[in-house]
C-alpha cells in the first residue's frame, strides 16, 4: 500500500520531469547520469561556500538570531 510514496523521492522525481520534458525513454539511463552529475555539481558548490543543506524532513529553527 505504501510502497509508491516510497518511491517518491527527489531522485525519482528529477528523473521523472528529465524523462518527461525531453520525451526519454523510461528507464533512461541518460536521465539518471544528468540527476547524478548535477547532484555533484550542487553539493561541491555548497560545500565551497560552506552552505549546509537541509534535507526533506529537516527543520531549521532561528533562536535569538542563531
Amino acid at each position: 500500500m505504501y510502497e509508491p510514496l516510497r518511491e517518491k523521492n527527489l531522485f525519482n522525481a528529477q528523473r521523472a520531469e528529465l524523462i518527461r520534458r525531453f520525451d526519454l525513454n523510461k528507464e533512461s539511463w541518460l536521465a539518471e547520469e544528468v540527476v547524478y552529475r548535477v547532484e555533484e555539481a550542487l553539493t561541491a558548490s555548497e560545500e565551497e561556500d560552506s552552505i549546509s543543506r537541509l534535507y526533506p524532513g529537516q527543520l531549521l529553527t532561528v533562536c535569538r538570531g542563531k
